[in-house]
């Protein structure tokens, strides 16, 4: 007599594996202790701070704009130079080599002075920016931007103003050099995690 054949046993519910841990590979150490010291700071640093954008402006009195030939005739007395891009830049000592330290644009849009249509440029202000870090440190681009914004107004018979069109004064002006102070001193020391 042959024996019942018994079913095999059904599977236990089984557990699913818990997910293997993996620990990051710890990476070889310099046995120079100032090498190991120089890695440990790099980690515990940030990127550089992300750049910073310097806007000013400088309008025509009430009732009155900025004729295309004068900004043109000031811009020359100024050593700004004419650039691709239709509009001015200011280079230190005035010689354009490298990168500018500032630009100057029209105010009204596409902000460009077009060498074709400069005679009946009439336009009621005019937009200075700089992105730092730039061509110069930035306090120094900082102080060589202003002084030709102040040249440049006094040349136009302009109003220097900040970036929303405001008059800007010496508080004003002391609070944009404490803040790219401040950003100059985060470029040179990074800030810890």
């Amino acid at each position: 007599r042959l024996a019942p054949t018994l079913a095999p046993p059904a599977p236990a519910e089984a557990e699913p594996p818990e997910p293997v841990r993996r620990e990051p590979p710890i990476p070889p150490l310099n046995l120079r202790p100032a090498a190991n010291a120089a890695e440990v700071g790099r980690g515990a640093r940030k990127s550089a701070p992300e750049p910073m954008h310097v806007v000013l402006t400088i309008l025509a009195e009430p009732g009155k704009r900025f004729l295309g030939l004068e900004i043109l005739r000031v811009a020359h007395e100024l050593g700004l130079r004419y650039s691709k891009q239709g509009v001015l830049d200011g280079y230190p000592g005035g010689e354009a080599k490298g990168k500018p330290t500032f630009s100057v644009a029209n105010l009204v849009e596409p902000g460009v002075f077009p060498p074709e249509g400069i005679e009946a440029l009439k336009t009621p202000g005019l937009l200075l920016f700089m992105r730092l870090p730039g061509a110069q440190e930035p306090l120094a681009a900082l102080d060589f931007m202003l002084a030709q914004a102040r040249r440049l107004a006094a040349k136009l018979d302009g109003t220097l103003c900040d970036d929303k069109r405001v008059r800007i004064g010496p508080d004003g002006l002391a609070k944009l050099r404490q803040q790219v102070g401040e950003f100059e001193h985060r470029l040179r020391v990074p800030e810890s995690v």
